[in-house]
């Protein structure tokens, strides 16, 4: 997909072949193509795990995290905090792999005390696809 985009978009693109976590290590992946692709004991596939933290470096400024990882949000939370503290991107976090997260995840965020406005958006008929949007101050025309 990368590849067929304009030299100026996917110059701006960088691709980093790992999962993100709490901290570096390998975790195993069930990569099915489909809806029901997840980190699992059994998954076929190893991967690299990494904090978005040591990814990004001190030196890049996100404005927009989006995470749905497979029901690993918490841990790639916590790999984000330097740079949720450093920069206050938007957040576009998953919410609906785990009955709990639906509230263990805003809150988590809440604690944070950076200021963020929460709100939660189903995006589909169901509890699946419901994500929790984090806007930092500064941003709310990004609520609206």
């Amino acid at each position: 997909y990368v590849q067929a985009l304009e030299p100026s978009l996917r110059a701006r693109i960088a691709i980093f072949p790992l999962a993100l976590g709490a901290s570096h290590g390998e975790t195993e992946f069930d990569g099915l193509g489909n809806a029901c692709s997840s980190v699992t004991a059994q998954g076929a596939l190893r991967v690299q795990v990494a904090p978005l933290d040591d990814v990004l470096g001190p030196t890049a400024t996100p404005t927009f995290v989006k995470l749905d990882v497979e029901g690993t949000e918490p841990e790639a939370l916590q790999g984000t905090v330097k740079t949720l503290r450093r920069c206050r991107p938007i957040l576009a976090i998953s919410v609906y792999h785990a009955v709990s997260h639906l509230w263990t995840l805003p809150l988590w965020v809440h604690r944070l005390d950076l200021g963020y406005r929460l709100f939660l958006r189903r995006h589909s008929q169901s509890y699946s696809e419901t994500v929790c949007y984090a806007i930092p101050p500064g941003h709310e025309e990004a609520g609206a």
